[in-house]
């Protein structure tokens, strides 16, 4: 498609609301999650250090929002890196009580999605399957679609391990 196409789709896309701001920042959250699981091949030290930083920053700030984000990037990097997943459970309770406390529903469906992760790593099935339920409960009421469509396959995945 020549680009004066795709400029002129993009923009009949965002008059016609094919783009709302909303599922947009879904797609942002949701892309964000997933680069955690993908091959990273910067040196985790340094990334260690990258949130650390942030949450520094963020507690310097007073921003409790940029703290739970940053305890969920750290969260994930223990969780995907070094495989310490007592440190990144205690990361990601810290992470879900200043985003309940905020009504940060939409990064609540995140940090649940990880707690669940923790839980399927270590086999504990079950568990997992509750947190993934109650990452899909959220979502619910947030409505995205391509959300639900990563609950599901946790779900189906999990859920298939624990009818066996």
């Amino acid at each position: 498609m020549p680009l004066r196409l795709k400029r002129i789709f993009l923009l009949l896309c965002v008059i016609n609301g094919c783009l709302p701001a909303a599922a947009q920042e879904e797609e942002n959250l949701t892309h964000w999650y997933q680069n955690f699981f993908a091959e990273n091949r910067k040196p985790v030290e340094d990334e260690i250090t990258r949130y650390n930083l942030a949450l520094d920053k963020a507690i310097e700030t007073d921003d409790l929002g940029g703290q739970a984000k940053a305890l969920n990037e750290l969260g994930l990097i223990y969780l995907t890196r070094t495989h310490e997943y007592e440190k990144s459970m205690d990361l990601f309770i810290r992470a879900l009580s200043l985003e309940d406390s905020l009504g940060l529903k939409e990064q609540q469906i995140f940090t649940y999605l990880s707690i669940g992760q923790v839980f399927e790593n270590v086999g504990d099935n079950l568990k997992a399957l509750h947190f993934f339920e109650e990452a899909m409960h959220i979502n619910g009421e947030q409505g995205d679609s391509g959300v639900r469509v990563l609950i599901l396959n946790k779900l189906g995945r999990v859920g298939g391990l624990v009818s066996k």
